[in-house]
Order: C-alpha cells, then sequence, then structure tokens
C-alpha cells in the first residue's frame, strides 16, 4: 500500500470493526481518516447517487474523502484508549441505570392484575367481569 502513496485513505467507522486496520495504517505512516458512514451516505445523496453497491461506496468515499478532507486519525496513547473504554463503559451503565428506572409501559404483567391472595395475575375483561369477581 506504501508503494501506491495515496494522499489519503478513507475508512468508514463500522462498530469497531475498523479500528485494527486504522491503527495498522496509521502505524505504518498512512495516511488515513475515520469517517462516519452516515455522512458519506449523506454525501452520496447530496449527489445524485441513489444506488449502494461496494463499488459505488468505494468510488463515493474517495470523492468524499477529495472533497470534503476529513481530519487525519490520530491514534490514542495505551492510557488514553484505556480512558476512552472507561468512559465508553460508563455511558453504558449510566444508559442501563436509565433504563431500569424507567416503569414499564404496562407493568410487569401488562394488563394483569392479582386476585387477593397476591399470588396469581389474572385479567379483567370488562367492568362486568370486575363486578362479578
Amino acid at each position: 500500500m506504501c508503494q501506491l502513496n495515496p494522499k489519503l485513505i478513507v475508512v468508514e467507522a463500522t462498530g469497531g470493526y475498523e479500528e485494527a486496520l486504522v491503527l495498522s495504517l496509521f502505524e505504518a505512516g498512512m495516511p488515513v481518516a475515520l469517517v462516519s458512514p452516515q455522512r458519506v451516505r449523506q454525501y452520496a445523496k447530496a449527489r445524485g447517487l441513489l444506488a449502494k453497491t461496494d463499488k459505488l461506496d468505494a468510488q463515493n468515499s474517495a470523492e468524499y474523502g477529495k472533497n470534503i478532507q476529513p481530519r487525519l486519525f490520530v491514534a490514542k496513547n495505551e492510557e488514553g484508549r484505556r480512558l476512552s473504554a472507561i468512559m465508553g463503559r460508563r455511558r453504558q451503565l449510566a444508559d442501563m441505570q436509565k433504563a431500569e428506572k424507567k416503569p414499564p409501559a404496562h407493568g410487569i404483567f401488562g394488563n394483569a392484575s392479582f386476585n387477593s391472595n397476591g399470588d396469581r395475575p389474572f385479567r379483567f375483561r370488562d367492568a362486568q367481569d370486575h363486578e362479578r369477581a
């Protein structure tokens, strides 16, 4: 790849699958930019490209890199990577905590109610069934 002497290598972020590639390119001294796939897709739509094939994606990514000139990737040191991982995990835990505090839309058993013993759920079909119980 170094023999080709690229001006910029554009890599779309894919949820972590791209990390080894981007880091390897960076360590080899290659100019690499990690970009948002949504932005590249919006760029394609703005150019009137609605079809989506691997060849068109590659051409569009190249045009995106040439015209938009995204920021070059700069690797974090080991401490920075560890800190990013910790912060990411903290965000996940905070999101989980929020979700757990939020009451379910219809309670645990949907619209079910418990009988007077509190031991088994049953459902009322309408007001008359409720009065009979």
